[in-house]
C-alpha cells in the first residue's frame, strides 16, 4: 500500500485529501506545516508527498528544500506534488525550483490529483533505477569516513561541475583527424578529465591498491 505524507495545515483539506487518497487504497500520514513535514520525512518512509506551499511555520517551498537536501546523502528523490490555491503568475516555476515534482490547484480535483500522482510516479521509476546504476552509494560514504557533510558536498560539486566537463569530452572526442575522421584528444582537456577520473575512483575504492600491493609482496615472497 503506498503511503503518502499529507503536508497541509487546513483540517478541511486534510479530510477531504485524506478521502480522496485512502478511497483508491493509498495509507495518508498528516503533517500540519512544513517543519512537522521535514521530521516525518526523517523519521519515517513514505511513496510520495503531497505538499501544500503556504502554512505556518515553515512553508512548502522551504521545507522541499530541505528535504532535498538531505536526500543528497541517500541516492533517492521522493515525488514531492506542490499544492496551492495561489494563481500567481510564476507559482509553478518557483514551486519546480524549489525541488518539487508537479503541481495541483485547490480546491483539489480528484483526476488533477491523480493524474499528477501516476506523472510522478512514472518519473520516480525511471529515475530511482538509473541513479542505482550508476553510483555505489555504499562505496561513496565510505570514502569520506560516513561524513555526511563531506559527500553532500562532494555531491554537489560533482553536480556543478560534471556538464562542463561532459561537455568538454563531447568536443575531444570529435575533433578532426588529419584523415578527416573523428578522433580522442591527447590534449590538456583530455588529461584534465583522466586525472579527475583517477582521483575519484581512488577515493572512491582507497582500499584496492592496498590490497593489491599486499597480494603482490605475498606472492614475490612465496
Amino acid at each position: 500500500m503506498p503511503r503518502i505524507l499529507l503536508a497541509e495545515d487546513s483540517p478541511t483539506n486534510q479530510l477531504l485529501a485524506t478521502a480522496f487518497l485512502e478511497e483508491q487504497g493509498h495509507s495518508v500520514v498528516v503533517a500540519r506545516n512544513g517543519l512537522q513535514a521535514v521530521e516525518k520525512f526523517h523519521d519515517e518512509e513514505f511513496d510520495f508527498i503531497l505538499m501544500d506551499v503556504h502554512m505556518p511555520e515553515m512553508d512548502g517551498l522551504e521545507a522541499t528544500r530541505l528535504i532535498r537536501q538531505r536526500e543528497l546523502s541517500t541516492g533517492r528523490r521522493i515525488p514531492i506534488i506542490a499544492m496551492t490555491a495561489s494563481a500567481m503568475d510564476g507559482d509553478r516555476e518557483r514551486c519546480l525550483e524549489s525541488g518539487m515534482d508537479d503541481y495541483v490547484s485547490k480546491p483539489m480535483q480528484t483526476d488533477e490529483l491523480f493524474a499528477a500522482l501516476a506523472r510522478v510516479q512514472t518519473e520516480a521509476s525511471s529515475r530511482n533505477t538509473g541513479s542505482a546504476l550508476l553510483i555505489d552509494w555504499d562505496a561513496a560514504r565510505s570514502a569520506v569516513n560516513g561524513d555526511q557533510g563531506i559527500l553532500e558536498s562532494v555531491i554537489e560539486a560533482v553536480l556543478e561541475e560534471g556538464p562542463g566537463l561532459l561537455d568538454q569530452l563531447g568536443q575531444a572526442r570529435m575533433l578532426p583527424s588529419s584523415g578527416g575522421l573523428p578522433t580522442r584528444s591527447k590534449g590538456p582537456c583530455g588529461a584534465s578529465i583522466r586525472g579527475r577520473s583517477r582521483n575519484w575512483r581512488s577515493r572512491l575504492s582507497p582500499s584496492v591498491p592496498a590490497a593489491s600491493s599486499t597480494e603482490s609482496r605475498n606472492s614475490s615472497a612465496s
